[in-house]
């Protein structure tokens, strides 16, 4: 899956007001000021939270004395919260307008098809594990080198990748494009030279203790460098939205790799750096002109805005970083387990190319379903919030709780749907059976085994994101990064004591039991939240 698969894309609220929009609130009238904090803050809390945003606003204790006759702010804010409420209780309730089920289903699918380029990193390996089978030049051995390349590069961007989500779409936000386009340049920076500096640290390790054969670390290497440029050039266009250009980059890859592969006769290998190398070069070049353009766009008022200090950033990221890196040695803990066991000497694991198939083939269409789920509860927020007053609270919750089990209901249906779909189309693809990874997932036992395991595990690890989507947006952090944190000892444990006690291929058990551990923290504590919509969305912000 995608690094760009991140709580950091949830949409965040409209842009704050910039100064001169706050300093003009004291010269309106009282109508007009409850007008205008309805509109900015929807129904309000208590008279607290009025005082807070009327401070906000620029109301200083003189302007509440000299305009609108109050003692102060909070006694301002009194008579708003007041006015507030009542104008609310009058104002008729409009109900979003109800779509009909096709409309639905429809909207559903655009999101479900956005959210296959999620999964864009493990489409990426799998149509490489397709393609490369029609040849049969590339080794187990080699196959190990691509794998560790991979990983590696993963390790070395993955949390990266989510602080250029995390920063840049705050940035964005506040409708500071200039500072989206320094802090993405500065990220990518870093991120490049972390890449650099583990590269430097495997070849050291690689070349001395020799845990592959030296060709085999090269290979890991060239892979690892590649890709990390890659996944960090595809996360800017992520967060630019840029979606059919990450297509594109897709398909520029496997235009050149096949072009070299067939028409030019190079090597496997080759091939695929070649064409990671270009995709690569093209996404960058794209990035650097978009965020040039996109930071052009800036309005005056938030021009003079700076960064925060570098401290202050990082405090405020490491959350997402961390993510970033247990979130991936989640994703591939339970490959290298299982891959130990039994190595040929030399080798400290060695790919399995029926247990990585039967991985793949798993994780296709199960996650997609995530791009929905993240444009729904934005959609929902704002229309939940005005529908209902202060003094209908339960009503207000039960209507996210209610949200919240529906999509728990299209997680379980998109499992189940997508695991039969896979098998079944794979099952009857006669006309495909000159390539060896379709007909392997019906006729090898072992990787069916796998499958069948890694379809519930990936259905529990797409629930979890799910949970982390509304936690992160909520400002708790704390559950989605304990339940990845303990659901990684888990695969450890679980797919050790499995891979060799019984056989390698069931260190896919580990997987499972670590998608099982982070989807019940991060369950138990989204229930918990949702019940208290009302208090929790208010203290996020």
């Amino acid at each position: 899956m995608s690094s760009s698969v991140a709580p950091a894309t949830v949409p965040r609220p409209g842009p704050r007001p910039v100064v001169s929009e706050a300093v003009q609130a004291a010269s309106l009238s009282f109508s007009e000021l409850v007008d205008l904090i309805v509109a900015r803050n929807g129904v309000p809390v208590d008279s607290y939270g009025v005082a807070a945003a009327l401070e906000s606003e620029g109301i200083r204790d003189v302007d509440a004395r000299e305009r609108f006759g109050s003692i102060d702010v909070f006694d301002l804010a009194e008579d708003v919260y007041g006015a507030a409420l009542q104008k609310i209780v009058e104002t008729p309730i409009v109900r979003p307008s109800e779509l009909t089920a096709w409309s639905k289903l429809v909207r559903f699918l655009r999101f479900y098809a956005r959210g296959v380029l999620f999964a864009l990193p493990i489409v990426l390996q799998l149509t490489t594990v397709i393609l490369v089978q029609v040849r049969t030049e590339l080794t187990d051995a080699q196959a190990t080198a691509v794998m560790l390349g991979s990983i590696l590069s993963f390790a070395a961007t993955g949390g990266f990748s989510q602080a250029i989500g995390r920063l840049g779409s705050t940035d964005k936000s506040r409708t500071a494009y200039h500072l989206t386009r320094i802090v993405v340049l500065r990220i990518i920076s870093i991120g490049l030279l972390s890449s650099l500096a583990l590269g430097a640290l495997v070849a050291i390790v690689g070349f001395t203790l020799a845990p592959f054969p030296h060709s085999v670390v090269e290979t890991a290497l060239a892979y690892q460098l590649l890709l990390s440029w890659l996944w960090l050039s595809l996360s800017v266009l992520y967060m630019l939205e840029r979606r059919t250009l990450v297509v594109a980059m897709v398909a520029l890859w496997l235009g050149v790799f096949t072009l070299l592969i067939t028409v030019a006769g190079t090597g496997v290998v080759v091939s695929q750096l070649a064409g990671y190398a270009v995709a690569a070069l093209v996404a960058t070049a794209i990035a650097r002109v978009d965020l040039k353009r996109f930071a052009a766009t800036t309005p005056p008022a938030a021009r003079s805005e700076t960064l925060p200090r570098w401290p202050i950033l990082f405090v405020g990221t490491a959350p997402y970083f961390v993510y970033g890196i247990l979130y991936f040695g989640l994703l591939f803990t339970d490959r290298i387990v299982g891959w130990s066991a039994g190595a040929p000497d030399g080798f400290l694991f060695y790919f399995h190319r029926r247990y990585e198939l039967g991985l793949d083939w798993a994780l296709v269409l199960t996650v997609a379903a995530l791009e929905s789920t993240i444009h729904e509860f934005g959609a929902l927020l704002e229309p939940t919030q005005r529908r209902f007053t202060a003094a209908r609270l339960r009503e207000h919750n039960r209507a996210f709780f209610r949200f919240y089990l529906k999509q728990v209901a299209i997680f379980v249906a998109i499992a189940l749907l997508s695991g039969f779909a896979t098998y079944g189309i794979v099952a009857r693809a006669g006309v495909l059976d000159h390539i060896p990874a379709l007909h392997v997932l019906v006729e090898q036992r072992e990787t069916v085994r796998v499958f069948q395991v890694a379809v519930l595990a990936y259905a529990l690890l797409a629930f979890a994101l799910m949970n982390a989507v509304v936690l992160f947006f909520l400002s708790r952090p704390k559950a989605p990064l304990w339940g990845l944190g303990l659901g990684l000892v888990a695969t450890i444990v679980v797919g050790t004591v499995a891979s060799r006690t019984i056989a390698p291929w069931t260190s896919c058990f580990g997987l499972l039991a670590g998608t099982g551990v982070f989807a019940l923290i991060t369950c138990f504590t989204t229930v918990r939240v949702v019940r208290r919509m009302d208090f929790f969305y208010y203290a996020a912000y």
